[in-house]
């Protein structure tokens, strides 16, 4: 039997921080012309060990071999020159810059005088070659979160890498952008190019990945080859106990028929003045969850900007059980009842320097909530405590800063902070983006029983399962505009992927 050499090796890496010891001995390989996913709980180990190949980290102790030989990687810059690149969650573009200008930058062609016609020529050479549909000359600002990702890969393969680590690839695209990635990975892997994607979504696993590997709890419980294992396998080895089932649909503890949030014939503009929300009407009924699909960049984040109250509404009407909101200021709406959970936890949903207890009351530091005093952060000791084991928030240490917690613990405590004071509606954005399976349950779990009590649960999502599990109602988004409206239980899978690519059922069936 054949095998097939080792791109990478890692051996026995050993990672702490503090008492937590993220990386325990752990061992991982990725073979040449290989697709690999690695997956586990937040907080099991995964950044941390990608982060060390791609010398972001360093470990305490083991060892790396690239191609058979030991190496240090000490910095990202060494790990290019072994061939190893990582495309990261969060894009690290210019927005001013072109595509072949992103490409370059950091390399000769940059440094030297800067001849713009042979940059175009040669990163069109290389995105030929690989396959890749990119214009060299388009500006980075103004393509789509999918050819962004592109000329993330691209700029990495310009470069010669040959290893390629993925990090929550398809979290920001839809099916269809998903599927183009997958044609653009395969096609990578034919070509000998060896891949890593970290992901928490099995099916991304079951119809991509030649290789699996699970961690949990700094060490690698499973490692396994295509055709030695199931999504229900993966599921059980990635979490340690049975995930509690959701909470029965029950009949919500309704004490109003007036909508928790209706809005009428909306328009809001992004910050560069381009129409996002276009004439949007729907409403949020008590103990009903109402999902919004569509791919991203067709006007969720700016709807739930103008509905949370930090984004200037051009025309239309907002109404929270009742009352006028159009011009209610952030903290009013948040009085009469509105909770929000961004999916840019990072960007207003955390305060990374402040430790979880912190963060945890942050909504209660105004001067009402106070009485105009200092708030103490300790008289609320045994509430946190409570709040942290109810959420199973990872470490279960509320000194700790947030920064230095999981994504997806993060997201716990945001969920939790929001959650608590029983909020009639909950404006939510794409809450699992990077969860693992527990997490995910939980934060079903929680929007549910939210829902149970009575409150109205708006749910942008970009995961179409996720959707029809846990909503009552569904509507897609496209350009802006209601392409598509149905109760989840009726609802036709063909239709709300037509309605996301912004084509009905004949144009499909000609094109």
């Amino acid at each position: 039997m054949r095998v097939t050499p080792l791109a990478v090796e890692m051996l026995d890496i050993v990672k702490t921080y503090g008492s937590n010891r993220a990386n325990d001995g752990v061992s991982f390989g990725l073979a040449e012309g290989e697709i690999h996913a690695l997956l586990g709980e937040n907080g099991a180990g995964k950044t941390t060990l990608m982060s060390i190949l791609y010398g972001l980290t360093r470990p305490d102790s083991g060892e790396i071999r690239v191609h058979g030989e030991r190496h240090d990687i000490t910095t990202p810059h060494r790990a290019l020159e072994l061939g190893i690149g990582m495309v990261h969650q969060h894009f690290m573009l210019v927005p001013s810059f072109t595509v072949a200008e992103s490409v370059v930058l950091g390399t000769g062609a940059r440094r030297r005088r800067f001849d713009r016609t042979q940059a175009e020529e040669q990163v069109a050479a290389c995105a030929r070659q690989h396959g890749i549909d990119i214009d060299p000359r388009a500006l980075v600002d103004d393509l789509p979160v999918d050819s962004k990702q592109r000329v993330e890969i691209l700029k990495l393969l310009f470069r010669g890498a040959r290893t390629l680590i993925l990090d929550e690839p398809t979290s920001v695209l839809g099916p269809v952008e998903s599927a183009a990635l997958f044609d653009t990975l395969d096609a990578l892997r034919a070509g000998g190019a060896s891949i890593v994607i970290v992901t928490h979504k099995l099916r991304e696993v079951m119809a991509m990945a030649d290789r699996v590997s699970i961690m949990r709890a700094g060490r690698t419980v499973l490692s396994a080859s295509r055709g030695e294992y199931d999504a229900q396998s993966l599921a059980r080895a990635m979490v340690p106990e049975e995930v509690r089932p959701l909470p029965a649909r029950a009949a919500p503890e309704v004490t109003t028929t007036a909508p928790r949030l209706a809005v009428r014939e909306l328009v809001a503009r992004t910050e560069t003045g381009a129409l996002a929300v276009d004439h949007v009407s729907l409403e949020v009924r008590p103990g009903e969850v109402l999902g919004v699909a569509g791919v991203a960049g067709n006007g969720q984040q700016e709807l739930m900007r103008a509905l949370a109250g930090v984004l200037p509404v051009e025309s239309g009407r907002i109404e929270l059980d009742g009352t006028d909101a159009t011009s209610m200021p952030v903290r009013a709406r948040r009085r009469r009842g509105m909770a929000v959970i961004p999916d840019d936890r990072h960007a207003w949903g955390i305060a990374p320097s402040m430790s979880v207890a912190e963060n945890l009351a942050l909504t209660r530091v105004g001067a009402r909530e106070t009485g105009g005093r200092r708030f103490d952060v300790g008289s609320r000791a045994a509430r946190t405590a409570e709040l942290v084991a109810e959420y199973e928030v990872r470490p279960p240490d509320p000194s700790l800063p947030i920064g230095a917690l999981s994504g997806g613990n993060q997201q716990k405590v945001v969920m939790a902070r929001e959650l608590e004071r029983e909020p009639a509606l909950v404006l939510v954005a794409n809450p699992t983006q990077g969860l693992d399976v527990g997490a995910t349950a939980l934060v079903h779990r929680k929007l549910l029983e939210a829902r149970n009590r009575g409150a109205g649960v708006l749910l942008v999502s970009g995961d179409i399962d996720e959707l029809l599990e846990v909503s009552d109602r569904l509507v897609v988004l496209f350009r802006g505009r209601i392409a598509y409206e149905s109760a989840t239980h009726a609802a036709d899978a063909t239709r709300i992927a037509h309605a996301m690519a912004g084509t009905d059922e004949e144009e499909a069936r000609t094109a």
